[in-house]
């Protein structure tokens, strides 16, 4: 990596400086990550940037820090040639704008007891959906149950969710069917958007009445889904709640837990069992 940076000295002497040093960090942590054979730069693949991107946030490393990281590895794919080893957004790989992995709960305080607090009966409605199913803040307005609930299964449509991927969540319990029979009596064949109101307004409404009760951004639902998913899966606590860390796993425990994290991954609808990490901690 080195000899690309020496090759190719383009920017400021502060600006290539910056992206030396920080490639040849990348390198001693692939070698700490276990990718001891990997001697030129040609040789990265794309696994080996997940697992930077799974190391940088299990280290706590801000949003921030992490692009400026991928922004000097798709120099260096760009700089050799090396197609497809990045992509070109960041939201591929799950990097959000404050979301980092730590093993501290963020599900804390997205209860009932505030849920109730909320006068709007679509939005009280709608956070219970996101609390007993995981969904996105637009998902659980754009919903309609009648649509989505298979009886064992709620089958959200793509026009419902974020890079119109469309996704099952499994109904397990009498909490989920309970608030899905709540909203399916409520609002008939229709959205969790009541009639008269556009999704602008309605959103608003929403952000209103969650920061009022103290729910914030309603992050949290997710947490809360992801966690209990999981230890429901593996039948025990999962790390941000003082589970068993992956790094004291034996290899046959964490082969299972890779197999866990990717079915929660694909009902939070997503597909990478790294971005996971994010809600249950690693």
């Amino acid at each position: 990596m080195r000899f690309v940076c020496q090759r190719n000295r383009e920017g400021s002497y502060a600006t290539m400086a910056n992206r030396e040093a920080s490639l040849r960090l990348i390198g001693r942590q692939l070698e700490q990550l276990g990718f001891r054979h990997i001697k030129k730069a040609g040789q990265l693949k794309p696994k080996h940037v997940w697992k930077l991107i799974e190391k940088w946030q299990a280290d706590g490393l801000t949003d921030g820090a992490i692009k400026n990281r991928m922004s000097h590895l798709r120099w260096l794919a760009a700089k050799t040639a090396n197609r497809g080893l990045v992509a070109n957004d960041n939201d591929h790989y799950g990097i959000g704008r404050r979301e980092f992995v730590t093993n501290e709960s963020k599900a804390l305080h997205f209860d009932r007891s505030r849920i109730d607090k909320i006068e709007d009966k679509y939005v009280r409605l709608s956070a219970e959906l996101q609390r007993e199913f995981g969904l996105r803040r637009e998902e659980a307005m754009k919903l309609i149950p009648a649509i989505a609930d298979r009886g064992d299964q709620l089958v959200l449509t793509g026009s419902w969710c974020k890079g119109g991927k469309e996704r099952t969540i499994p109904i397990r319990t009498p909490g989920q069917r309970s608030v899905l029979n709540q909203a399916r009596q409520h609002v008939g064949d229709r959205s969790m958007i009541p009639p008269g109101r556009t999704y602008v307004q309605h959103m608003g409404l929403y952000k209103r009445s969650m920061h009022q009760v103290g729910l914030g951004r309603t992050h949290g639902a997710r947490h809360l889904y992801a966690q209990q998913r999981y230890e429901e899966l593996s039948g025990r606590l999962p790390p941000a709640l003082g589970g068993l860390s992956r790094a004291d796993m034996s290899r046959e425990e964490r082969s299972r837990d890779d197999d866990i994290r990717l079915i929660i991954s694909r009902e939070m609808g997503h597909e990478r069992i790294q971005i996971v990490a994010i809600y249950i901690g690693s």
